[in-house]
């Protein structure tokens, strides 16, 4: 390293420069400026995404491969975790021309940005913005959406690109009912064993075929397919905030022919029913199972 008079990091932790903006990046504590009840939760980011400015600015004086030291020693000389620091600087990446704008981002809170900013599709991670602002949903159940790539199965379900059938999505809410996530079977995954609730207080088991799909046995040829389906199925119904089932007529079995509609975050039954994840469909396009008729 031979940058003036610097000849090692330590050297360059000592330069006036540093040594400024470590005073200017201390100035910018959130303590100083949360001076106010008003909209702590938006002050905070704001002031965040100020240092996370100053850390990236900052970061290219930095000598070539000694970023990750740059970074540990800023969290020592501020008292943070080094995790902290690249989260400030990952927010500023994020947003270089600002945090966002849109109508209820001033509700968004510093948990809920530390789960969104490290996802890099921009159309990704604005669907997450919008829908952690509407829905107010915890960093727990954000990072549930995350994990459990909520972005992309919407995608799926409401693209009309389907290279393996496509499903007409139900648009009748008739004979729409809500299931319990917390009590529901499914032996495979085109058949499910459900709690419906029926209103007043009134309670019915019933199993259901899923509407224009088959999908392979689980003591089949396709066991390895069929398993698989089985525990998506189980997975994505188990985590859900909503399930809506939609029963058509019976088959030969007695089974009630279905549509199943979730949504891991939202509530609504009327938004999960227009804009949920079409359970049928995504069996489709995963799969898991193919075009039938009933």
């Amino acid at each position: 390293m031979n940058k003036g008079n610097v000849k090692t990091m330590e050297d360059f932790f000592q330069t006036k420069s540093y040594q400024s903006f470590l005073k200017n990046l201390k100035s910018l504590d959130e303590s100083k400026l949360l001076t106010s009840p008003d909209n702590l939760q938006q002050k905070r980011v704001e002031v965040y995404w100020t240092q996370g400015k100053e850390i990236a600015r900052f970061s290219k004086k930095v000598p070539h491969g000694q970023k990750q030291t740059y970074y540990q020693r800023v969290a020592a000389d501020i008292e943070h975790k080094s995790s902290h620091i690249f989260l400030l600087q990952n927010l500023y990446d994020a947003f270089p021309r600002g945090l966002p704008k849109f109508k209820g981002a001033e509700n968004l809170s510093w948990s809920q940005y530390t789960v969104i900013i490290p996802i890099e599709n921009k159309n990704e991670r604005d669907f997450y913005l919008k829908m952690a602002a509407e829905e107010e949903i915890s960093r727990d159940r954000l990072r549930k959406a995350v994990k459990t790539k909520l972005y992309e199965k919407l995608q799926e379900t409401l693209s009309e690109k389907h290279p393996h059938g496509i499903l007409k999505r139900p648009e009748d809410p008739t004979y729409l009912f809500i299931a319990s996530s917390e009590d529901i079977h499914n032996p495979d995954a085109d058949t499910l064993d459900a709690l419906l609730d029926q209103g007043f207080r009134s309670w019915h088991r019933d199993t259901f075929r899923l509407r224009g799909i088959n999908s392979p046995e689980i003591h089949g040829p396709d066991h390895e397919i069929a398993l698989a389906g089985k525990l998506f199925v189980a997975e994505e119904l188990t985590n859900a905030a909503l399930i809506l089932i939609k029963s058509y007529k019976t088959d030969k079995y007695g089974r009630y022919i279905a549509d199943v509609i979730y949504h891991p975050v939202w509530t609504d039954p009327v938004k999960v029913f227009r804009q949920g994840i079409f359970l049928n469909q995504i069996l489709l396009d995963r799969g898991f199972a193919k075009l039938a008729v009933y």
